[in-house]
Formats: structure tokens, sequence, C-alpha cells
């Protein structure tokens, strides 16, 4: 087993000292994976001087520190399980001091966002119990003897089913539903999101024809009085030219119809 890659304050021949103790701690499901301050220790790195771990390395170093290849994580449901949702989480054995006989004494409930994100929250509140040995199987194993520990799991349909406070919480809460439910759910909803878009497109769209519409009357109507005021000043002074002909070709038909009378007279005398 190589050590190298951390930096300890023991030996390699003082490993075997360290043991015993972790392995009964574990057996007897007495083992501390969470500290006071909310950070993950793995029990196997007893002499490290770098103890806190991230939780996807906590199998990594219970299994001897050796390296762990990819594998599926088991995270994902069976899509015909029935699980309570909104996703819930459950904790119980909870001493409570609180006089209101009217709150859920013993337990508590923790509500997730109803997406695949709360899902995923859930899965992994459900296993930090579970690493600790302290899950559902055990709450049940262990009811007579519970000690001061918390158990916690996500809820399902037993829980659901369940007489008592729990149950009757969970049922106001939640509803059974499947994962393949609830995600061809999701799917039709999205397409109806989809579908709704293209309908205020389509309508947006139409509106803006009818706007382009409307603006290429209004600049022809505008081109078109403009030309009409263009041709204004020449339309004005082809009428006064016409009408000027007209009076000069009036005065010289009258001043021919003098000039004849003029001379008639003079032949006459």
């Amino acid at each position: 087993m190589d050590y190298s890659s951390e930096e300890s304050d023991i030996s390699e021949s003082e490993i075997n000292d360290y043991i015993d103790k972790p392995y009964e701690e574990l057996t007897a499901g007495k083992f501390k994976v969470k500290g006071l301050n909310g950070n993950l220790r793995c029990p196997f790195r007893v002499g490290k001087k770098k103890q806190d771990c991230k939780y996807k390395d906590l199998l990594q170093h219970a299994s001897g520190q050796r390296p762990i290849l990819p594998q599926p994580v088991a995270l994902l449901p069976n899509l015909d399980d029935l699980y309570v949702w909104p996703w819930m989480g459950i904790v119980v054995n909870i001493v409570c001091t609180n006089e209101n006989k009217d709150s859920l004494l013993g337990s508590q409930h923790w509500l997730t966002s109803n997406d695949w994100r709360g899902f995923m929250n859930c899965a992994e509140f459900e296993k930090l119990f579970e690493i600790e040995h302290h899950g559902k199987n055990e709450w049940n194993a262990q009811k007579t003897n519970l000690g001061p520990n918390y158990y916690g799991w996500r809820a399902r349909a037993d829980d659901y089913d369940a007489e008592g406070p729990i149950g009757d919480f969970v049922r106001s809460k939640g509803q059974l539903r499947t994962v393949s439910d609830i995600d061809r759910e999701a799917a039709q909803s999205r397409i109806n999101v989809v579908a709704d878009l293209a309908n205020e497109i389509d309508i947006t769209n139409e509106n803006l024809n009818k706007l382009q519409y409307k603006y290429n009357e209004k600049t022809r109507s505008l081109s078109r009085m403009l030309e009409e005021k263009d041709r204004l000043p020449c339309d004005n002074v082809h009428r006064i030219f016409e009408e000027q002909e007209k009076l000069l070709e009036t005065k010289k038909r009258r001043l021919d119809s003098w000039s004849k009378e003029f001379n008639k007279l003079l032949l006459r005398h």
C-alpha cells in the first residue's frame, strides 16, 4: 500500500497499531463520519495530518485507499419505484424540548425542491445517514435500543402509508409519484413551454407584418403628397401662361376687328 501521496506523522511499521480500534468502532456503529464543523472525516486516515476529505473519497479510503475504477453512481432509482414528491427527507429520534403538543415530537421533515437537483440532494441526505449506519434499516432494527443517535432516510411509499405523525405529515405535504411519471410530466411541460413560445413568436411576427404594411402605406402616401406639392408651382405657371395667351389672343382679335372697321370708314370718306 502506497502512502507517499500524503504526509504522515507515523511510520509504515506503526500503521498496524491503528487498525484494531477503528475496526471495533466501525463494527459497533460508533463511527462519527461528520465532524462538529460539518466536515467529513474518514476513520481510516488515523495519524494523517490531513484527515478531512470529500464524500467521494470516503469509499476510497474505506477500501484501503486503493484507486477506485469509475463506476455508475447508484443514485438513480427504479423508474417505477414510488417516492414522496416533492422529495422529502425524514429525521427521527430527535430529543424534543418543545412543550407544544401539536408539534411532531421526535421527528423532523426536510422538504427539497421538486426538480432533479432536489432528488440528488435527497439521495445524498439519505447516503450520509447510511454511511453512519443510521439509516432506515437500522431504525427499524433498533427501535427498542436507539440511544441518542439520529436516523434519517428519504420518504417513500411506506412512510406515506404509515400511521402516526410521520405519515400524517408526509400525506399533508406530498403525494406518491414514480420517477417515470415525473419525468414524463416534465417532458410534457417542456413541450408545452416550447409550443407557447412558438405561438408567441408567430403572433409577434404577424404583428410585425401588420406594422410593416402600415409603415409602407404611410410611406407611399407621404411620397404622393410630396410629389403633388412639387407639381403645384409648375401647374400654376402653366395655367398663368395659358390665361395670358388667351388674353392676348382676345386682344389681337379685337385689334383686328377695329382695324377692319377703321379701314371701312376710310373707304367711305
